[in-house]
């Protein structure tokens, strides 16, 4: 069943992203998802920001004389709504990327410091799927790993 909202722009949601009438919102993470549905799309739509660009553009289309006009004014807020997602994914991406090469480093570290030269993928995949791995910093110089069984395993 999908989620009700008092927004009238909320199209619908998945696992980190909102759709609204104007273009797809995406979210670093689903918490920061969920804090924004509760907020805004469930709640006090009108303090939304993204809410607020369409109220203005449709404020704007009803003064205009033609059909023609409120459609290019409707078409320029989609470029520049889709302009600023393609940045927002730009920077999450150049996070990933970073993020993703500092565990690469860590892996090659960890491999070099116990002489492990081959990975059994076929044994690390059945890892995966029973074990998540939690890592924490205990210390300026220390980090701690801690393996956690998945439920229902």
């Amino acid at each position: 069943m999908g989620r009700f909202a008092l927004c009238p722009y909320f199209h619908s949601e998945k696992r980190l992203s909102i759709s609204c009438e104007d273009t797809v919102r995406q979210f670093y993470n689903k918490q920061e998802k969920v804090a924004h549905l509760d907020k805004h799309c469930d709640k006090d739509w009108q303090s939304c920001q993204f809410a607020a660009a369409l109220n203005e553009l449709y404020e704007r289309m009803d003064h205009m004389k033609t059909q023609k006009d409120r459609d290019i004014a409707a078409l320029d807020h989609l470029a520049q709504s889709r302009k600023k997602e393609n940045e927002e994914l730009r920077q999450r991406l150049g996070y990933v990327n970073a993020r993703n090469q500092s565990l690469e480093m860590m892996l090659g570290y960890l491999c070099d410091k116990y002489g492990v030269t081959e990975v059994d993928v076929n044994a690390m995949t059945e890892f995966f799927g029973k074990y998540t791995v939690n890592w924490k910093k205990t210390d300026g110089n220390t980090i701690a790993i801690e393996k956690v069984q998945k439920h229902g395993r």
